[in-house]
């Protein structure tokens, strides 16, 4: 039985991998973005120059996004340890593969000749609600 739940963890994240490529129109990628509450925070360089507007940029946002929302969501169906370890072994990879994607991305609207001057490193992290 043990051997079908792991199973049935990789299909769930192959399926979910899957349904992401279907992605909505970028002002729909863009709108839910805004809801999923992100937040950069440049460590080196500024943001002035930062494109927002960036395609590629905004769907690897967007799926990182539906990502962690599909891990909030199936953490606690685990019964043991080892599940638990399998679906972040898959998870880990899958949200790599998106974060080397992202490092990769021009982002800055100025093109010019001098790569060290655009450097830029921002974290990317979603605010949390605070309760009262």
């Amino acid at each position: 039985m043990r051997r079908k739940k792991t199973q049935d963890i990789i299909e769930e994240l192959i399926q979910f991998q899957k349904s992401l490529e279907k992605k909505p129109s970028f002002e729909e990628m863009f709108t839910q973005i805004k809801m999923m509450k992100f937040r950069l925070k440049p460590i080196q360089g500024s943001l002035i120059n930062f494109d927002f507007q960036n395609k590629k940029f905004v769907e690897i946002l967007w799926s990182l996004g539906k990502l962690d929302e599909f891990f909030m969501k199936k953490i606690n169906d685990f019964q043991n340890d080892e599940e638990k370890e399998r679906f972040f072994q898959f998870f880990t990879q899958i949200c790599n593969n998106y974060q080397e994607k992202l490092n990769k991305i021009p982002v800055s609207k100025i093109q010019n000749n001098f790569d060290n001057i655009n450097i830029l490193e921002v974290e990317i992290y979603k605010s949390e609600n605070k309760k009262n």
